[in-house]
């Protein structure tokens, strides 16, 4: 993905710096996932860089988030995602991950930003990170 689209990306859905996008979009890239899994996705910028990466790889993005906006869903369908991506909308620890046919090969844990709950997430979600997987944060 190259910067000027990463820009694009951040003025469109805001929520992250150029620099945190573009790590972002690096390190997926990297691993050439197949399953990915966002938890917390507010307005889709996380959504629209992995979305793009899955695009590519021909792999899926499941984004977890209770409280998804309209702005969210027209983000993802102005960059013509929505078949690259499944939106659950549960709290991350209620959500099943047997619905993920395979390992998780990229895990971006970006929801409730206390850290008791983001140690809640790691501590449910690693397990079902494939070996060699990644976790952000």
């Amino acid at each position: 993905m190259n910067i000027d689209k990463i820009n694009e990306i951040v003025e469109k859905g805001g929520g992250l710096f150029l620099d945190e996008c573009q790590f972002l979009s690096k390190t997926a890239n990297e691993i050439k996932p197949m399953t990915v899994v966002e938890i917390g996705s507010s307005k889709g910028t996380s959504s629209m860089i992995l979305g793009s990466v899955v695009r590519k790889t021909g792999g899926h993005l499941y984004c977890i988030d209770p409280n998804i906006n309209e702005e969210w869903e027209q983000n993802i369908k102005d960059l013509r995602l929505t078949e690259y991506i499944t939106l659950i909308e549960e709290a991350s620890p209620w959500v099943n991950p047997e619905k993920f046919k395979q390992p998780i090969d990229y895990l971006l844990i970006d929801a409730n930003h206390k850290t008791r709950w983001i140690i809640v997430d790691y501590h449910f979600w690693e397990r079902f990170l494939r070996v060699g997987g990644r976790v952000a944060f």
